[in-house]
């Protein structure tokens, strides 16, 4: 729902507009992708075939800009995909569901070891491997760092 589509019109608005005043933020902004509909990046039909919609309702069809819509599309910017350190996806988290609330969760898949250098979950590719034909993702499509934030020392250690 931000005006435009990349990183540096983006940072402008926050910067300038909501909340403004020369706010900067401190974490890098991506380009926006396409999460639903013909352009849905792979990274989210991927996310979206493992993990069952947590919502049923679609808004109004004359306020969607894609098409076509789908039973699992994911209907409000505050969804939310928990992933686990093997990049397999865990749970879908319902867009009011607040992130406090996946503590019991997180600490469950950060007490779990890494799966061994090179093995991987049924259907999940290491990161940076493409299916035959598939062109490279940069990092501008958001497929870079993430860091959870929240207060220091309330996840394990060894997350």
């Amino acid at each position: 729902q931000e005006p435009g589509r990349d990183g540096k019109k983006i940072i402008n608005g926050v910067v300038h507009v909501r909340p403004g005043g020369g706010f900067v933020p401190n974490f890098i902004l991506f380009r926006k992708v396409e999460v639903n509909g013909n352009g849905t990046i792979p990274l989210y039909s991927y996310l979206k075939s493992v993990c069952p919609t947590t919502v049923s309702a679609f808004r109004e069809k004359a306020r969607l800009f894609y098409d076509p819509l789908d039973s699992d599309d994911i209907r409000w910017n505050f969804e939310k995909f928990l992933v686990d350190r093997d990049g397999k996806p865990y749970k879908r988290v319902h867009p009011q569901q607040l992130p406090e609330t996946l503590y019991d969760d997180v600490a469950r898949l950060a007490s779990k070891r890494a799966r061994p250098q090179g093995a991987h979950p049924q259907g999940v590719r290491p990161h940076g491997a493409r299916p035959q034909g598939a062109r490279p993702q940069s990092s501008s499509t958001g497929f870079g760092e993430f860091r959870l934030f929240g207060s220091p020392g309330r996840f394990p250690s060894n997350f």
